[in-house]
């Protein structure tokens, strides 16, 4: 009986993380003026957006997703790894235009095959 009210606990608090998912990947879409269906609550419809208009959250959210779906995951180690992720996203979403420098400048240095090559003039 013990096992099925713990099962009951770690269940509530990973819909609860999905749900802090759902409501920050709103409020970043939010941010950015980005129209898209605003009663989707769907966490994969709205990752997805997320990482069309944060590409530099790709890793990060793809990760996520793949913790979301990997039944080897332990319960607690999700929701501790949802949290974490949560924290670093939550914190600097809204640094957009200088996180999407950053990233316009690591894909360059990756697409032109300099990457840790400092330019000497």
């Amino acid at each position: 009986m013990q096992r099925n009210k713990n099962d009951e606990y770690y269940n509530n608090l990973y819909k609860k993380e999905k749900e802090k998912y759902i409501k920050l990947f709103k409020e970043m879409l939010s941010f950015i003026n980005y129209e898209y269906e605003y009663e989707n609550n769907d966490f994969f419809y709205l990752s997805n957006l997320v990482v069309n208009n944060y590409p530099y959250y790709t890793d990060t959210i793809i990760h996520l997703e793949n913790l979301i779906y990997n039944p080897e995951e332990s319960c607690i180690s999700l929701i501790n790894s949802m949290e974490k992720i949560y924290t670093k996203i939550s914190k600097d979403y809204k640094d957009y235009d200088e996180n999407m420098k950053k990233y316009e400048e690591q894909k360059n240095q990756y697409e032109f095959g300099n990457v840790g090559e400092k330019d000497e003039f």
